[in-house]
């Protein structure tokens, strides 16, 4: 991908037809484009009335195709929403490094248990099994006590 690509390049191959007229109602403005066709915006519930907001929504739908192009181009670059994915991401790598080490601590767990079940039974090939009663007459330190 060449340095100065811009994604709007490929929008901006349909360039917007002129304008034949505009008419604005109530919560309704309608763009009437020279090519016979036409773009409806209507206002949103608790939005202030303003032309000039209605006929930019008009010629960005009529650009990107639909409200929903423009919501998605607005997200793409907005650049909290950049900052939020990034975390996201960052955070999502994250859980993924936290669940590589527990499975690895597990598997070391495991590993050593193994060792020490394969130590035990070479020992009591070797000894016999461990017999508590033999250290029955020893302290804590494991010398014979004088009764």
């Amino acid at each position: 991908m060449e340095d100065n690509y811009c994604p709007f390049d490929e929008c901006f191959l349909y360039a917007l037809p002129p304008i034949g007229r505009i008419a604005f109602y109530d919560d309704t403005t309608v763009v009437y484009w020279c090519d016979g066709t036409k773009t409806v915006v209507r206002r949103g519930e608790g939005e202030p009335d303003s032309k000039y907001t209605a006929f930019t929504a008009a010629v960005a739908k009529k650009l990107f195709g639909s409200t929903s192009a423009v919501k998605k181009v607005i997200d793409e670059y907005d650049t909290e929403k950049i900052k939020e994915r990034r975390e996201a991401e960052r955070l999502e790598e994250r859980r993924k490094q936290d669940l590589a080490a527990k499975r690895n601590h597990e598997k070391r767990i495991r590993k050593l248990a193994k060792q020490i079940r394969d130590l035990k039974e070479a020992t009591d090939l070797v000894m016999g099994p461990f017999d508590p009663s033999l250290f029955a007459n020893c302290d804590d330190e494991g010398n014979e006590a004088d009764d």
